[in-house]
């Protein structure tokens, strides 16, 4: 019973940032790319800025809920509006190439 209670207590906290650390290697991934295509392209503006920013904010809004309290309908609220902004990202960003 004392090895359950230490892994709760001293185990469990560790994996929820190893699990967030690999997370971060996922879709954040396409936010880079997405960036430098912008970046390369000169399609830099301020709404996309903004929206750019707005990512940011709530990745680490994500991260916080996952290192933290870890409540999955809060955490996947941060995940799924932070992956359908970047969804909104790349096909604005496909038109205005398609549009050059």
């Amino acid at each position: 019973m004392e090895d359950v209670e230490f892994f709760f207590r001293e185990i469990k906290p560790g994996l929820n940032s190893s699990d967030n650390l690999e997370n971060l290697f996922e879709i954040p991934m396409l936010y880079f790319a997405w960036g430098l295509i912008v970046h390369v392209a000169g399609l830099t503006e301020e709404l996309g800025v903004f929206c750019a920013y707005l990512y940011v904010g709530l990745r680490s809004i994500h991260s916080l809920i996952h290192c933290s309290y870890n409540r999955i309908m809060h955490r996947f609220t941060a995940y799924a509006s932070s992956t359908l902004l970047l969804m909104v990202h790349w096909i604005r960003t496909f038109i205005q190439l398609m549009n050059m």
